[in-house]
């Protein structure tokens, strides 16, 4: 199956978290059509899942997505693993 999972994430937060510094090369000028800046940005319509990633922390986000993907048996048979941490 196909599922589409939006991570609905405020622009702002996105730069805080840009390892790359790509943000900061879009404001100088340096780096043009950049989504969500100088590009649009479309949200999906209808996504199996949105994930709020800044109001959630890692391990919510993930459970949520397990979660689902148990509860509509793509899972299934697979062996149950702990993630590390």
């Amino acid at each position: 199956p196909f599922y589409e999972i939006f991570l609905d994430v405020p622009v702002d937060e996105l730069k805080k978290r840009d390892p790359k510094g790509q943000y900061a090369r879009v404001e100088s000028g340096e780096l043009k059509h950049f989504t969500c800046i100088d590009d649009p940005y479309e949200e999906p319509l209808n996504p199996e899942m949105t994930l709020k990633t800044h109001e959630l922390a890692i391990e919510e986000s993930a459970d949520m997505l397990f979660r689902m993907l148990e509860n509509d048996g793509v899972l299934e048979g697979a062996p149950k693993l702990t993630p590390p941490g």
